[in-house]
């Protein structure tokens, strides 16, 4: 019985062999081994990243902010005959309506005179900065 004990960077582990083994053989495994394990590592740090920002927004929500969204919400409930669109708990602003905007795939209903969802909130696109005031 042989042990080889493999390192590469801060990564190290010890693999066990036979002497009759060759070493291609012996190569194609620690091969398999390692990028095993570093699937494994993988793995296990985006399943960190996970825990702690969550998962990602449904498609037809990417991009909009949370009035946005509770405004869609509030759209869609008010569209099968649910709560009604004009309550104000949806925008959380004066003006409680909403309009449908049609998206690449699906439509979505976002605050009338709200602001682009698409706009550059802090000024830093292209180089240029907003004045704050």
């Amino acid at each position: 019985m042989v042990k080889l004990h493999v390192k590469q960077g801060t990564e190290e582990f010890i693999y066990e062999t036979k002497v009759t083994a060759s070493v291609d053989a012996v190569t194609r495994e620690i091969a398999v081994m390692h990028n095993l394990k570093t699937q494994l590592s993988r793995f296990c740090e985006q399943l960190r990243q996970l825990a702690r920002h969550g998962p990602m927004k449904p498609l037809d929500q990417r991009g909009l902010s949370e009035d946005e969204i509770a405004a869609s919400v509030a759209a869609r409930t008010a569209k099968s005959g649910g709560a009604a669109a004009g309550s104000g708990s949806g925008s959380g602003g004066k003006d409680s309506k909403s309009a449908m905007v049609d998206t690449k795939d699906t439509k979505s209903a976002v605050a009338v005179g709200s602001a682009n969802p698409h706009a550059d909130p802090t000024g830093m696109r292209n180089g240029k900065r907003k004045r704050l005031r």
